[in-house]
């Protein structure tokens, strides 16, 4: 009973509320349906910390309940879709929930690590704005800047400080070997 307590408190829900299925069901497994079971300290922990990834979690605000739901269903982890959201929403300027050709250009010159404009040839940039832009409709929402940055800021267990530009400039020589 104290540890559907402590369950119930750490979601702010009453005692008469139904509690959500994934917290029903882990206060289940460890005391048991009947409720006759003990808790240790470590079962609170690992409870608190299940539920923190649980989507649904009613303390979650909806921005990262989707974000979450967005990491579980492509089997990516939540830290890598948090970071890449983050440079989303940092370059949205006009917080229009799209990234425009002028601000996508900021964001990658951002990202090659560039210094000036001319560091970059304009021609590149507009190659990553045709393959960016896959509906072709002058805007880039989250999706189509999420699976762009997958292709080429993944960040690599082998090499997680790598430098961004470095594997970008080594996955377009390995395309342009693999198609010549």
């Amino acid at each position: 009973q104290q540890f559907e307590s402590a369950i119930r408190d750490q979601l702010d829900m009453g005692e008469s509320d139904d509690l959500p299925r994934p917290a029903q069901s882990e206060i289940d497994r460890i005391v048991g349906p009947d409720g006759t079971g003990v808790a240790e300290f470590k079962d609170f922990l690992i409870w608190n910390l299940t539920m923190s990834f649980y989507p649904q979690n009613k303390n979650t605000s909806k921005g990262d309940a989707t974000l979450r739901k967005y990491a579980v269903e492509r089997g990516i982890d939540l830290p890598y879709v948090e970071k890449v959201h983050g440079e989303f929403k940092k370059w949205d300027v006009d917080k229009d929930n799209a990234l425009s050709k002028e601000e996508f250009t900021k964001c990658f010159r951002h990202l090659m690590n560039s210094k000036e404009d001319f560091d970059i040839p304009p021609e590149r940039v507009e190659r990553f704005w045709a393959e960016v832009d896959t509906n072709r409709n002058g805007t880039v929402d989250w999706e189509e800047f999420f699976m762009w940055y997958m292709r080429y800021f993944r960040i690599s267990e082998s090499a997680p400080d790598e430098f961004p530009a470095s594997v970008v400039y080594r996955r377009l020589s390995q395309m342009r070997f693999c198609q010549g």
